[in-house]
């Protein structure tokens, strides 16, 4: 798989934090409500489902001994346009509660009862990992340093986010197999991201804010649109048309222009 990090600084982590303690919830929860209204705004969708990697430990001699428990539990969410983002975080809430009651059942289980058995094993996407915890692991009184190298399997997107410690903020991880998925498109998304956490945690009072507010566009994104994008789509005086001979007149223009690509294949105007 392929990775690419982004930082979120300590001065929007501790924001965050701060907007969370405000909503009487984790950091971690708010946080999935603004990746939900994120995906919502660049994908149309109101009906979410979002696969939550869990710890798998309910009890303290679960969680201080060492073994391979973690599980992933769908996480089913609905965003509504008109709704405020201090709702979307309460139900958010609700459902996080509900997915760690299931931690513990098998996730074949889950693909089982869930009707998944096409043998892709994939229960929901993309994959959220929110590893909200810092601590300095010593061995034997020695500090180490951590390195998280991966996080399982890669079969479609999965975003990581690290909690790096008060002075050094958050880091985001997009993960994407190698084969099929366009790297700089990804890239292009975890840039949008991170500037549309930064953005709306800037904002005053941001729970409060409908979800349909919540910008997503980077500040070159808007200038193309408030820029050379705005205006009438032709100019005055000009006859209507069909997509059609549009086409064609490019077509005359331009007949060795790229037309259409398909993956390694392009095709020009004059063959098509």
């Amino acid at each position: 798989f392929a990775r690419r990090s982004a930082r979120v600084s300590a001065a929007d982590a501790d924001r965050l934090r701060s907007v969370a303690r405000g909503e009487r919830v984790s950091w971690s929860v708010l946080l999935v409500a603004l990746f939900s209204v994120y995906l919502h705004r660049v994908t149309g969708r109101e009906e979410l489902v979002l696969a939550l990697p869990v710890t798998g430990r309910t009890t303290r001699q679960a969680r201080s001994t060492p073994g391979m428990l973690s599980n992933v539990v769908p996480l089913r969410l609905r965003v509504r346009p008109e709704e405020t983002l201090a709702a979307l975080v309460r139900s958010a809430s609700a459902e996080v509660k509900h997915g760690l009651r299931h931690q513990l059942t098998r996730y074949e289980d889950l693909c089982r009862d869930a009707g998944t058995v096409d043998g892709s094993r994939r229960l929901a996407a993309p994959v959220l990992n929110i590893m909200g915890f810092h601590a300095e692991l010593t061995v034997c009184g020695s500090p180490t340093l951590n390195h998280n190298i991966s996080n399982g399997p890669v079969d479609d997107l999965a975003v990581a986010v690290l909690d790096l410690g008060a002075e050094h903020g958050l880091r985001i991880d997009f993960d994407t197999p190698l084969d099929g998925v366009d790297v700089t498109s990804v890239a292009a998304h975890q840039d949008r991201f991170a500037a549309f956490l930064s953005t709306v945690l800037a904002t005053d009072r941001p729970a409060g804010r409908r979800i349909a507010d919540l910008d997503v566009l980077t500040e070159a994104e808007r200038a193309l649109l408030t820029g050379p994008w705005a205006g009438p789509v032709s100019k005055a005086g000009t006859a209507p048309t069909t997509l059609v001979a549009r086409f064609e007149e490019q077509a005359a223009r331009h007949p060795d222009a790229t037309a259409l690509i398909d993956g390694e294949r392009r095709i020009t105007y004059a063959e098509l």
